[in-house]
């Protein structure tokens, strides 16, 4: 079962992306009349001309104070294209060109596109394909040895990830039938045998010993839920799209779901940001 709860409707201009707090601050970006702004806790702290910046389309929280947004053009002499923003400036984060990061407390991984790994020479950070980081950027470990080793299934590519309650990341590869875990308090990984279909997820979100799945379809968002001791599987319910606002394929322009912390997920639409929570 979930409850939603619609948290911003917007009438003027569309919501790019957005994502939740731990303590249930929202941050996202707005778009309107070609300017974009980095929204955080009702707050203005960044805008850009989006024809200048048509890439930074991304944002999650760091840290109560913190926020990353990618992905931004590198800066001469650099590869990094997130960039680490406070309320009065901003800083670069040594991570490379992610596809997508997942953020944990001092942690994050980078996760890498499929044609940036498959192009990645031996020393590079793409070749990892998820790297793990502490929140300057320092490395901790990747995947290189086991990808090279056919460990992790053929994968090329990261689906979905999620944070657990214990600061890992959970993760789903491209191709792949299991979630995988990597715990940056000992370098371990290991695969979650997956009693439920994951492929085609469109988000994850682990609370307690539950990962909450998502699956967008072309008309509606359906949930369930598997147990990792018992492997017990659920069905959460669905919602259709017209719950959203969401009335023809052009209204689907921006949207997005993906999973945030303590069983919750939210969703992103042109005209508002919804709240999924896992009960």
């Amino acid at each position: 079962m979930f409850r939603l709860d619609r948290l911003l409707e917007i009438s003027d201009g569309a919501v790019i992306d957005a994502d939740l707090g731990a303590d249930g601050s929202l941050c996202y970006i707005h778009s309107g009349h070609g300017v974009c702004s980095l929204i955080v806790a009702a707050e203005e702290w960044s805008s850009w001309n989006q024809s200048k910046l048509p890439h930074a389309t991304h944002l999650r929280w760091m840290s109560k104070d913190r926020v990353a947004l990618w992905s931004l053009p590198p800066k001469v002499g650099s590869n990094n294209t997130v960039r680490v923003y406070v309320r009065k400036g901003s800083v670069e984060l040594p991570v490379g060109q992610p596809r997508d990061v997942i953020f944990g407390t001092n942690v994050l991984f980078a996760c890498y596109g499929e044609e940036a790994y498959l192009a990645a020479g031996e020393r590079e950070i793409e070749s990892h394909l998820i790297a793990a980081f502490d929140d300057n950027g320092e490395f901790q470990f990747g995947l290189r040895d086991r990808l090279k080793a056919g460990e992790i299934d053929g994968a090329i590519e990261m689906d979905v990830g999620c944070i657990s309650k214990d600061n890992e990341g959970i993760f789903l590869f491209y191709p792949g039938d299991d979630l995988w875990r990597m715990s940056p308090n000992n370098g371990k990984v290991e695969r979650l045998h997956s009693p439920a279909n994951v492929r085609g997820l469109s988000a994850i979100s682990a609370a307690e010993d539950k990962i909450f799945l998502a699956r967008a379809s072309a008309s509606e968002i359906s949930f369930g839920h598997f147990n990792l001791g018992s492997g017990a599987i659920g069905e959460d319910g669905k919602i259709p799209y017209s719950s959203l606002g969401i009335i023809s394929a052009d209204r689907r322009k921006h949207f997005r779901v993906h999973g945030c912390a303590n069983g919750t997920m939210l969703i992103t639409t042109d005209t508002g940001i919804w709240c999924v929570t896992f009960f």
